[in-house]
């Protein structure tokens, strides 16, 4: 988890790249799976489940590096991300069989931390797997993007900031695709690339 954050290599390794349309509203639905995420592990630490408070905060955590930038999203913190409610899902569903069978330890020490415990259980379960599903959405459409900008190398050709229809980022190549961006105002570190209209 921690090399998802921060990585041994450094940040300007890891592949950032500016999303699609579709990306970006697939960003902005993450967004509110984030915040529902920190919720959850608000309610666990008040269940007394700090161990899974503190999961949840940190898988949070993860998900927040991926999409931090509007204009540059990390693929493979995206990934990362859905590996980890992937998981998240499983251990939960474990666990729901777990209390039916009355086969686990209950933390907290009143009704109300256990009833909520119970709540977090249940409800946690369900929205890791809405989690898993939206992050791996997002993460099939950057990966499509990575692909497209593979399969086009001849457009891999530095972008043109100033004077150019698109803005601050550029047009790209003559024959369009991904084009690096220069000068981003962005502070997060990286090369980040956008697909440009043919001309």
């Amino acid at each position: 988890q921690i090399m998802c954050m921060v990585p041994i290599s450094g940040f300007n390794d890891m592949p950032t790249l500016m999303p699609s349309a579709k990306a970006k509203s697939l960003g902005h639905l993450m967004t509110w799976v984030l915040l529902f995420h920190v919720i959850l592990a608000v309610m666990e630490f008040s269940a007394l489940s700090l161990i899974d408070g503190m999961f949840d905060l940190i898988g949070a955590v993860i998900g927040y590096c991926a999409i931090r930038d509007p204009n540059r999203y990390n693929i493979y913190q995206v990934l990362c991300y859905c590996i980890y409610t992937g998981m998240d899902f499983f251990w939960g569903t474990v666990r729901i069989v777990l209390l039916a069978m009355k086969m686990t330890k209950i933390p907290g020490t009143t009704e109300w931390q256990y009833k909520l415990y119970i709540v977090t259980v249940v409800a946690g379960t369900v929205f890791y797997l809405i989690a898993c599903v939206v992050s791996n959405l997002l993460y099939r459409e950057l990966r499509k993007i990575l692909r497209e900008l593979s399969e086009a190398p001849h457009a891999w050709t530095p972008a043109l900031v100033e004077g150019q229809p698109d803005g601050q980022y550029g047009a790209g190549g003559q024959n369009g695709g991904y084009a690096p961006v220069e000068n981003s105002e962005s502070e997060f570190q990286g090369q980040p690339y956008k697909l440009s209209s043919g001309k």
